[in-house]
């Protein structure tokens, strides 16, 4: 899976801690639309850093189903905090979701291990 844009905003050359603050900086707006390209595999590949590769379950309201590998969803984050930290493999790369909070209020619609490009 990838995150590839937030609010519109490409965000395929920014590092993570760039991400992270773009994220605060919006995080007082009504909401953030975080837009992923999912990928509907039910196998996860392994990410470097990452203790667990095990699959995270995926959004309610997607269908993996009727979904074609590639599919584009958008995530509506609410105000405040999202409590997801990113980060990148120490021999550098893509940056990714490392790991989200219990209180994180999209962590039934992002998966670590997600990609951001």
């Amino acid at each position: 899976d990838k995150i590839i844009a937030i609010d519109g905003e490409g965000v395929r050359r920014k590092e993570a801690v760039d991400i992270s603050m773009l994220l605060a900086r919006k995080s007082k707006q009504t909401e953030r639309k975080i837009t992923v390209l999912r990928d509907t595999k039910a196998e996860r590949t392994p990410v470097a850093g990452l203790a667990s590769s095990m699959p995270v379950q995926a959004p309610t309201d997607f269908d993996a189903n009727n979904a074609t590998p590639g599919t584009r969803i958008d995530i509506f984050a609410p105000p405040g905090k999202l409590g997801v930290v990113l980060d990148v493999p120490p021999e550098g790369g893509t940056a990714y979701v490392k790991s989200f909070n219990d209180t994180c209020p999209i962590k039934d619609q992002i998966r670590q291990g997600d990609k951001i490009i």
